[in-house]
This record gives C-alpha cells, sequence and structure tokens, in this order.
C-alpha cells in the first residue's frame, strides 16, 4: 500500500514537472512589421536639430511615399515622378526615380516654430525686436542638402529688418 502511495505521488509530481515549458530563460516577444525604406538615408540628410516639426513630418510622409504604387507612375518612362506634399503652411515637391528613391525635394514653409538653434541665432544682438513673420526654405539633390534658408522679418516700432540665414 505505501508502495502505491508513494508510486502516485511521484506519478503526481512529474505529470507537474512535464506542463512547465522549457525555455532556457528565452522569452518570445512579437515584433510590429517594419518597413525599411529606400529614402532611409534621406531622412538623415535632410532632418537635424535645424529643422521645423512640420516640415520633419513632410519630409517623412514623402519618405514613405511609394510612387511604384501610383497608377500613373512609369519605371519607363525617363522623366522623375513628381509628388506634392502640403500642410497649412507649407509644401514639398520631391522627384522620384524608378526604383521610388528621392532623388530630388524642394521645401518651402511660412511661419514655422524656429528650432531653438535658429532661434537663438536669429534673436542675438536683437533686444527690442519682434519677429514678424518667416519662411524656411531647403532643396535637396543627389543626396546632398545644397539649400537650407531661414528668411525672418523683425520689427522694433516703426523700424524693420529681413534677416536671412544661410545655413548650408
Amino acid at each position: 500500500m505505501k508502495a502505491l502511495v508513494s508510486g502516485m505521488i511521484f506519478l503526481g509530481l512529474t505529470s507537474l514537472g512535464f506542463a512547465q515549458e522549457n525555455t532556457n530563460g528565452i522569452q518570445t516577444v512579437a515584433l510590429e512589421a517594419i518597413t525599411v525604406s529606400a529614402n532611409a538615408d534621406y531622412i538623415k540628410t535632410v532632418n537635424d536639430a535645424r529643422t521645423p516639426e512640420v516640415v520633419k513630418a513632410l519630409h517623412l510622409k514623402a519618405a514613405s511615399f511609394d510612387p511604384t504604387s501610383a497608377k500613373d507612375f512609369d519605371p519607363k518612362e525617363n522623366k522623375p515622378y513628381e509628388a506634392v506634399f502640403k500642410a497649412t503652411n507649407g509644401s514639398l515637391i520631391a522627384a522620384y526615380g524608378p526604383s521610388g528613391a528621392i532623388l530630388s525635394s524642394q521645401a518651402k514653409f511660412s511661419n514655422v516654430t524656429l528650432p531653438v538653434s535658429v532661434r537663438e541665432k536669429a534673436f542675438a544682438d536683437k533686444e527690442g525686436w519682434e519677429m514678424k513673420g518667416n519662411h524656411y526654405m531647403s532643396t535637396y539633390v543627389d543626396n546632398t542638402l545644397v539649400k537650407l534658408r531661414y528668411k525672418i522679418h523683425f520689427e522694433n516700432g516703426n523700424r524693420s529688418k529681413r534677416m536671412i540665414l544661410d545655413l548650408r
């Protein structure tokens, strides 16, 4: 009888041991789908600390766009495929090659929130002056940011000044 009870206890304990999954400390993690863009280098080139947030958002939208899925895209055509991306205060025009990579882009925006580094340069030695407006312009061609410019309009009473910051 003791042998039967001991056997039943042993059998019960061994079944509990097999109920646990042996993962050797490794846990399974589900990952979200990741899309690798042909335009990752474009984003690295055109976005930095001097780029306004609204512009960064349109750059990302242009880089994420797949022109090869557009109805009027023809990879055999010799001229680049152009797409226009708009925000409330500006736009970005991007030209895509046959593979869907961005060949060039032009961005123009008005009255953007100036990044801190640009704001510090613009307002240095301008005590008493008030910014009345600004324009942001950038041009990207062949993997190079060839133009990055801010035009800022200041007023102080009845006097006004325009400042151009060429950051390229």
